[in-house]
């Protein structure tokens, strides 16, 4: 009888330890997901100028290079559905939409030149499955 109680209060204690360890692990990650989320999602908002672009883009090539995301033949970084991230600029609605690697490409100082005093809107976000930001669009509000 004792060795039947024995059994089950270490059967308990492990499926509880596990069960800590599974939560504490889940907690840990939503922190950095939302750390790193924060770092763009501040940009997710109206009235940002052409200088707050760059800065969103800078962080965008930045954080797709550490995480060593590949590109295609454009030199576009393509998306790993887990931490890679683009950005997208349009200047009319529904005109062509720039992805951030031909405004990387060409010249960060001259977009900031030409546009640091326009304002954006930032019209949509999208997410990877694991909650991390994927996408984000701007629009120009007053070009």
């Amino acid at each position: 009888m004792k060795r039947i109680i024995i059994l089950i209060g270490t059967i308990l204690v492990v499926i509880l330890v596990i069960f800590s360890y599974n939560y504490i692990q889940y907690q840990i990650n939503q922190k950095i997901v939302k750390e790193y989320n924060y770092s763009f999602l501040q940009f997710n908002r109206k009235n940002i100028y052409g200088t707050d672009i760059t800065s969103v883009i800078n962080k965008a090539v930045n954080s797709n290079e550490q995480n060593k995301i590949s590109k295609n033949e454009l030199g576009e970084y393509i998306s790993n559905q887990e931490n890679s991230i683009k950005i997208y600029i349009t200047f009319d609605p529904g005109e062509t939409i720039y992805p951030m690697e031909k405004i990387y490409q060409k010249s960060m100082q001259e977009f900031t030149k030409l546009f640091g005093g326009v304002k954006f809107d930032c019209t949509d976000v999208a997410y990877h499955k694991n909650g991390k930001v994927s996408e984000m669009y701007f629009q120009a509000i007053n070009y």
